[in-house]
């Protein structure tokens, strides 16, 4: 499946896609780690400090992701502004 092949309104609809994504990912994260760290290690002190820096570099790596997802859309509709405005001059 391509980008393009998905329905328009889903592809016009950028805070959509992105919370979309998030969810996704941010379930399967959190869902994934803590069964990996629950069958790694028994101790509850281990576990929670684990647990606490997994969730901090969840944090980091989901607001970088974000970041660069929505500087991504905001290009891409600076890109089409200016594109409108210099075929609405030339008319």
């Amino acid at each position: 499946m391509t980008f393009m092949s998905l329905p328009q309104w889903f592809r016009a609809n950028a805070a959509l896609r992105i919370s979309l994504l998030y969810a996704i990912f941010a379930s399967a994260w959190v869902w994934l780690s803590d069964r990996v760290l629950a069958g790694l290690f028994q101790s509850p002190e281990r576990m929670t400090w684990l647990q606490s820096t997994k969730g901090s570099f969840f944090v980091l790596v989901t607001s970088v992701a974000l970041y660069l997802l929505i500087r991504r859309d905001s290009i891409a509709r600076g890109n089409l502004t200016a594109k409108i405005k210099q075929e609405a001059e030339r008319l």
